[in-house]
């Protein structure tokens, strides 16, 4: 009985230690604080690197799908940061797919990529 659960507290250890390691699950950016921050109104995709467009101008079309972006790092992050970010998105893309749809990122890349069009002139 007692090595059954020594053997349990070794494996949660190791569990933990790969969950933080991994995804930052004890960290301010993994997919439960996203799940709190939706639940107090603050819907938000973690971005990094180098903006896609000008901040005005994407969140105006990301407010149309009812999340702001908000890039929290430059261009130097690290694998462990990546899975973080990419964890906390994941719990904010399913939210989103719950109130826009299930194509919502597709129709919002394309209403991105519209500000990137050069307007076209009737003649």
């Amino acid at each position: 009985m007692q090595k059954r659960v020594l053997y349990m507290v070794i494996f949660l250890i190791i569990v933990s230690g790969i969950a933080y390691h991994e995804y930052g699950i004890f960290t301010d950016i993994n997919y439960f604080s996203a799940l709190n921050d939706i639940d107090e109104g603050k819907v938000q995709i973690l971005t990094y690197g180098l903006p896609i467009a000008e901040k005005d101008q994407i969140d105006s079309v990301a407010l149309k799908y009812g999340f702001s972006y908000n890039q929290i790092e430059d261009c130097i992050v690290t694998q462990r940061f990546i899975n973080q970010v990419d964890s906390y998105n994941s719990a904010v893309s399913k939210y989103l797919s719950k109130i826009n749809g299930p194509d919502w990122e597709t129709r919002f890349e394309n209403d991105v990529n519209q500000l990137y069009q050069p307007s076209q002139s009737i003649n």
